[in-house]
């Protein structure tokens, strides 16, 4: 979960996610956001076990 991603977060500028997606990983992931934050699936399948990052759009 990742509260600064969150419809309404705390700077007051709305904020819309279009696409998660995870370096190294072929497919775009299922992700959730609502006022509160953004939440996001991981596959099973991790490029790497040690260090993840997301590519938020």
């Amino acid at each position: 979960m990742i509260k600064s991603f969150g419809k309404k977060n705390n700077t007051g500028d709305p904020v819309t996610v279009k696409t998660v997606s995870l370096l190294g990983h072929p497919k775009k992931l299922v992700f959730k956001q609502d006022d509160e934050a953004l939440s996001v699936t991981l596959p099973s399948d991790k490029p790497n076990q040690i260090s993840l990052v997301l590519k938020i759009n």
